[in-house]
């Protein structure tokens, strides 16, 4: 029986379409374009991530400067450069800076407070969103005296006389007993009541005074105690004649 050879059809060849050339290259353009869109994206966030987080020491301090991007909520500050800009995410709508060696704020950028800070002391801001300016605040705490320098317990606090802001201890002492005691010179519109460290009146037991009303008008200041020690002296010599005191 005679072979027969299998039939053998060769492929027919199908030109490529006209536009598969350029079709390729637009491929090819919008995947650098996709990839050079992720790492901007990419970048973006890692600015973001690392303005928010800042570095790997917590609290780490920035220098002062006209113009200044937060690392952190709670921002240290070191130097004494006058502070007028803050440059900060749009998600940071309160900051808080510490004063490491002392510096000022200023208005002219974004902030609208104006303040001198010392050493050790902090500004606490809060941004409004409608305009993106930064503006203090005082939050309510405890208000609390010097923490170095003369502190007395139970003294009278008093406000600073530079800046009137400051609260300071006073040499004025109220204790446990509401005994006051006033180390100083008691002055009541424009006359000096002193008494040069010594008491005018000594108590004892025999002195008895009741119901007694005592009233005397001075047209002229007190200048000296003798003064007033005449004065006392007169209205006990006057009661002493009526019998209504008992020497």
């Amino acid at each position: 029986m005679a072979q027969r050879l299998p039939n053998f059809n060769p492929p027919r060849y199908q030109p490529p379409p006209a536009d598969l050339n350029t079709r390729f290259k637009d491929f090819l353009t919008f995947w650098q374009q996709y990839n050079q869109y992720v790492v901007n994206y990419m970048q973006r966030v890692g600015t973001f991530v690392q303005t928010l987080s800042g570095s790997d020491v917590p609290f780490e301090a920035i220098a002062s400067a006209a113009s200044i991007t937060p690392l952190q909520a709670v921002q240290p500050v070191t130097g004494t450069a006058t502070i007028s800009d803050i440059n900060a995410p749009d998600d940071f709508i309160k900051l808080t800076l510490l004063s490491i060696d002392g510096f000022s704020v200023a208005t002219g950028g974004n902030l609208t407070v104006a303040k001198t800070l010392a050493a050790g002391e902090s500004l606490s801001l809060v941004k409004n969103l409608s305009n993106g300016l930064w503006y203090s605040f005082i939050a309510s705490q405890s208000v609390e005296g010097p923490t170095s320098g003369p502190s007395t317990d139970k003294a009278v606090v008093r406000f600073d006389g530079v800046t009137g802001k400051k609260i300071q201890n006073s040499g004025v002492v109220v204790n446990d007993q509401d005994d006051i005691t006033l180390p100083g010179e008691i002055n009541h519109d424009g006359t000096k009541i002193g008494f040069n460290g010594a008491a005018p009146v000594t108590q004892s037991t025999g002195w008895n005074i009741s119901n007694v009303t005592l009233r005397k008008t001075y047209n002229a200041d007190l200048t000296t105690l003798n003064e007033l020690a005449d004065a006392v002296g007169t209205m006990i010599n006057y009661l002493k004649s009526r019998g209504d005191f008992a020497a």
